[in-house]
């Protein structure tokens, strides 16, 4: 279920939510929210991509994710990442709609879900 491309599903929210905290973003950015995107891709192979083009911010990241356990009772499941030599575990709220909800792994100091539609 979760291999493939997913792009977070308000882009605009999130990119409010850094333009407030960061002196980086200027307001006029704020305006071109359609170009702003955040997608993580889970590989079959265990290779993990996240992309995040919001504001000034344009980063790509690589590296591994592997499922540890998925409750289909609660519809959740939870993976490891390592990204840039640091290893964290996401729980994932499998969603009605298709969707999934999630602390991306580039953002794993953070503590708020965001909802991500498929995008493959």
């Amino acid at each position: 279920m979760l291999i493939g491309q997913w792009q977070i599903e308000k882009a605009g929210k999130i990119l409010n939510r850094i333009g407030k905290g960061s002196a980086r973003l200027p307001a006029d950015n704020l305006a071109t929210m359609d170009d702003n995107q955040m997608l993580v891709v889970f590989h079959s192979s265990g290779k993990l991509e996240t992309v995040t083009q919001m504001g000034e911010i344009d980063r790509k990241k690589t590296g591994t994710w592997e499922l540890l356990e998925f409750e289909s009772a609660e519809q959740t499941s939870l993976i490891r990442c390592t990204l840039n030599d640091q290893t964290t575990e996401h729980e994932i709220d499998w969603l009605a709609n298709g969707n999934l909800k999630m602390v991306p792994p580039n953002m794993a100091g953070t503590l708020t879900k965001l909802e991500f539609r498929r995008a493959d």
